[in-house]
């Protein structure tokens, strides 16, 4: 019957990254296509509470500009990862690290500044650490960690498109 109708909008449509969609209303912007088995299956968008919408919930779709496109990708580049020793981050092993619980480790990415650009580095919540570890510092927060028998890997330096963190 639906397709005796015209068929869905999205379907008949590229979706791309940086498009616009009309959906309830509201003109969303597309940050990701999501596909599976190669199909199109929903959209995520800039929607605050809903972000993943499906095709079927797409009534309009705007392409994008070649410059919305290209901002789209670089707000949506996962920053590199860095493994670095700094005064204020805690020194762990490979073994160490892979002993705290999944749940309360992982990447957090830290802004660009002055000098270096955006990258992430490795954390773990301050509770699975000794006192000393964490310089007698509270549990409940996260630790920023240097794994001492990893290759280092220094961030990157900051290029001139990176915007600077203002504090």
């Amino acid at each position: 019957m639906l397709d005796e109708q015209g068929g869905l909008v999205a379907q008949k449509v590229d979706l791309q990254p940086g498009g616009r969609v009309l959906v309830r209303g509201e003109w969303l912007t597309i940050l990701r296509v999501n596909k599976r088995g190669g199909t199109t299956n929903s959209v995520t968008t800039n929607c605050r509470f809903v972000p993943v919408r499906t095709l079927d919930e797409i009534k309009e779709y705007q392409p994008p500009t070649p410059e919305v496109a290209a901002a789209t990708a670089a707000a949506m580049a996962i920053p590199p990862a860095a493994n670095y020793p700094r005064d204020d981050f805690v020194q762990l092993t490979k073994a160490e690290y892979a002993d705290k619980p999944s749940d309360y480790r992982g990447f957090k990415t830290i802004a660009a500044d002055d000098i270096h650009g955006a990258h992430r580095v490795k954390y773990v919540f301050g509770s699975f650490l000794t006192p000393e570890q964490r310089r007698n510092g509270p549990a409940h927060q996260s630790y920023f960690v240097f794994i001492t028998d990893d290759k280092r890997k220094d961030p990157p330096p900051r290029t001139a498109a990176q915007p600077v963190l203002q504090q």
